[in-house]
């Protein structure tokens, strides 16, 4: 299946990257903040409003075009594979969706749809061999492996259904008339039986850090 001009996002355990009609769509954004549906298992991505300390950058100036970004995520992308049930041997591809209300504009992405690409060595085989030869050699002998894409498994029976029900699911988590607050503050997400360290205690612990290394700070 392929995903070229469409909007799309990929993520591995450590660092993800947009494609670039996600700029098309949202021209006059550099920086973005992303923001998690647990409940809806989606993710949403906005303008980072200004001061923001979860802004990412997702795109840089090159040539007179913006081109992606690859975005360093260890603090966090771990966080989320653990949340959507992933793989963190793979990575992971979402086709998304836009939706706007005047000059305001979110994209919309369903973790539930990801394609997983795995490298075929891992899923045949549990200590893959190196050769001296063939296609798959390096010129050092080492074996360099084919990426295989692993759709989800409901898909095997009802290919193509799923695409209008993920359509319909989209549409419903678009705000409605009234409700409609993209710049709104995001709110942690905090399940029931976690032990999530709050702000106060993270800021004393980083100032703990700062004055044991004898850092100045103010």
């Amino acid at each position: 299946m392929s995903s070229a001009g469409q909007i799309s996002l990929s993520a591995t355990s450590g660092t993800m990257i947009f494609s670039k009609s996600c700029f098309f769509k949202m021209p006059d954004v550099k920086y973005i903040e992303l923001l998690v549906l647990p409940g809806k298992q989606m993710l949403a991505v906005r303008k980072a409003v200004r001061g923001s300390h979860y802004a990412l950058q997702w795109c840089r100036d090159k040539a007179n075009e913006k081109v992606p970004k690859v975005i360093g995520g260890m603090a966090f992308l771990p966080t989320l594979f653990d949340l959507f049930g992933w793989n963190k041997n793979g990575r992971y591809k979402m086709v998304g969706s836009v939706h706007r209300k005047e000059n305001d504009c979110v994209l919309l992405f369903s973790t539930k749809d990801a394609v997983l690409y795995m490298d075929e060595d891992l899923l045949v085989n549990d200590t893959p061999e190196e050769v001296s030869s063939g296609e798959n050699a390096n010129d050092d002998g080492k074996r360099h492996s084919r990426k295989v894409r692993a759709y989800p498994a409901e898909w095997a029976y009802s290919f193509g259904d799923k695409y209008y029900s993920s359509c319909a699911e989209l549409e419903a988590a678009e705000p409605k008339e009234g409700s409609w607050n993209v710049t709104g503050k995001g709110k942690p997400y905090i399940e029931a039986d976690s032990a999530v360290t709050t702000h106060t205690e993270a800021a004393a612990n980083i100032q703990k850090i700062l004055t044991e290394m004898g850092a100045d700070y103010e």
